[in-house]
């Protein structure tokens, strides 16, 4: 059967998953809210299942996969979007993909049931704001609730930098628009460093970018900010002080310091976990939205990191990871397991 139909054919099951990974010479796996599970009906994927999927995304996929270069696009296969990274293994002699689906439209707030700290980013203002979480958290989502809030909302002008564009924002009664661009040779713009120094010259009042994972891109992020721009974006971390060290770490400039605290907005940082019946996702996140000049200290000392984190903990500078999953469990909506787990987890790290 072909890979796209097989895929189809899971759709219309009403199956729950985030994720579907398709390796030539195994059978298709899918990731629900307990984890990965392999789909045991059917086939192991053959090649040349795939070559119909591939050849949907771009004619030049043997070329780009010979050269052992992923591919990272964005897919229809009816009635779902989903993002795709095409991929070599085992020294380029077997493909592989990895599909996330992605929603029809950007989710509501309410919908993700974040925090309701997570609400004061949703008005318009200047400096960064940090999404951060591993792979898989759902820092896209997020990103794409509060880009729908504010553009609905608020006459602005939002211009996004991803790779690839994701989440479409239809522009039927919104307050203000939306412009994506792609990151890619195939795309809008060549890199998201780039992107960000295009979009200061056409008018933005929001720049989202995809992900900041490179000094470059740090450096044209801040800038952004310091322009006077609200600047929305992702990078991956391990915690909420993660996320500033490693901003810190990418931006190499003088005073990194004073130029942080002066423009540091916010910072989320998200993970997800199945829900107290194992059917679905839960979104848990510590919210940081005071304490700049605080937070940007352990970059120059990192000895204050344990104080800091303490305070953090303590709710001082917003919301814990701790109090917001103490408040999931009371809700019912994770287990006392779950709870447990987590916190000794993240706090041990």
């Amino acid at each position: 059967m072909n890979l796209m139909l097989r895929i189809s054919d899971l759709l219309q099951r009403g199956i729950i998953f985030s994720d579907i990974q398709a390796v030539e010479g195994q059978h298709l796996r899918i990731r629900t809210p307990s984890g990965w599970v392999t789909v045991e009906e059917g086939d192991p994927v053959s090649f040349d299942e795939m070559v119909p999927l591939l050849h949907s995304v771009t004619h030049y996929w043997k070329s780009h996969l010979d050269q052992g270069q992923s591919i990272n696009r964005t897919i229809e296969i009816k009635p779902a979007r989903f993002r795709l990274s095409a991929y070599t293994m085992h020294a380029r002699s077997r493909k592989a993909l990895t599909l996330r689906l992605i929603p029809d439209r950007p989710p509501e707030l309410e919908a993700l049931h974040l925090p309701v700290q997570v609400q004061q980013f949703t008005r318009p203002q200047r400096g960064i704001l940090l999404v951060s979480g591993a792979t898989g958290a759902g820092k896209s989502s997020t990103i794409a609730a509060i880009v729908n809030r504010l553009y609905r909302e608020y006459p602005l002008h939002i211009i996004t930098i991803e790779d690839p564009i994701e989440f479409l924002y239809p522009d039927d009664h919104a307050a203000g628009v939306v412009t994506q661009r792609e990151v890619g040779p195939h795309g809008d713009v060549a890199s998201f460093a780039a992107g960000v120094h295009e979009a200061m010259r056409q008018c933005p009042d929001v720049i989202v970018i995809g992900e900041i994972r490179d000094q470059d891109t740090a450096a044209a992020a801040v800038r952004a900010a310091e322009s006077g721009h609200y600047v929305i974006a992702s990078i991956h971390a391990r915690s909420s002080l993660g996320a500033v060290q490693k901003l810190g770490s990418l931006y190499q400039e003088s005073f990194v310091e004073a130029t942080l605290a002066s423009i540091l907005t916010g910072v989320i940082y998200q993970l997800i976990m199945p829900d107290a019946q194992g059917e679905n996702n839960v979104v848990a996140a510590e919210v940081i939205t005071g304490g700049a000049s605080e937070l940007v200290g352990i970059l120059k000392d990192a000895s204050r990191v344990p104080m800091i984190a303490d305070r953090i903990r303590s709710n001082n500078l917003g919301l814990s990871l701790e109090a917001h999953l103490r408040y999931l469990h009371n809700q019912g909506r994770i287990s006392e397991e779950t709870l447990r787990e987590v916190v000794s987890v993240y706090y041990a790290a």
